[in-house]
């Protein structure tokens, strides 16, 4: 386990560097995931700071960051106390991400050029590869370019980009512009 607080800085950097080369490639397939975000996206820097971290080389280990875990590539910025990636025969499969006591994963993307950001907040933020959804829990928040939800429990499909909220639910629409007259695209009604 990697903790920069029993080293000395330049050694723990050095340790904190290494690790983070092991951990961007399972992170790149988080981050870079065709499913959310901005292609550009994948093409910038991936930066991952924690406080500690962990990683299993296996085809089917794990890579777990703890402590003041901030992950950033483009437009994505992941805010958490807990990041628990696991894979499943060499593939990314699930990323859990937790916060502290009073303070929630905080996780913020631009999915469309042009398009207001994604933003949530949770004490539990469960992304499932496999399943191609995002499922929030505690608190939960969710602010899309469409609407915004509140609730115990939000579920985000990608693929449909339905979602579902239970316990005590709040949902809010935003409106959309209508077109100008003369514009293309779509009728606005």
């Amino acid at each position: 386990m990697l903790d920069r607080t029993s080293r000395p800085p330049l050694a723990a950097e050095v340790q904190r560097k290494r690790f983070g080369w092991r951990a961007a490639a399972l992170l790149v397939a988080l981050v870079c995931s065709p499913l959310l975000g901005l292609p550009e996206d994948a093409e910038q820097p991936l930066v991952v700071d924690a406080d500690s971290g962990t990683y299993n080389d296996d085809p089917n280990g794990t890579i777990e960051l703890s402590g003041n875990v901030q992950i950033q590539q483009g437009t994505l910025r992941v805010e958490a106390a807990r990041v628990r990636a696991t894979k499943r025969e060499g593939k990314l499969n699930r990323v859990v991400a937790t916060g502290a006591e009073g303070t929630p994963v905080r996780f913020r993307q631009r999915i469309n050029a042009g398009e207001p950001f994604v933003r949530a907040h949770a004490r539990t933020v469960d992304y499932s590869i496999a399943e191609e959804q995002i499922k929030l829990t505690g608190d939960a928040f969710l602010s899309t370019p469409e609407a915004d939800y509140a609730g115990g429990t939000i579920i985000w499909d990608m693929k449909t980009n339905g979602v579902v909220c239970r316990d005590g639910c709040q949902y809010e629409r935003h409106p959309q512009p209508r077109a100008l007259p003369g514009a293309s695209g779509p009728s606005p009604d």
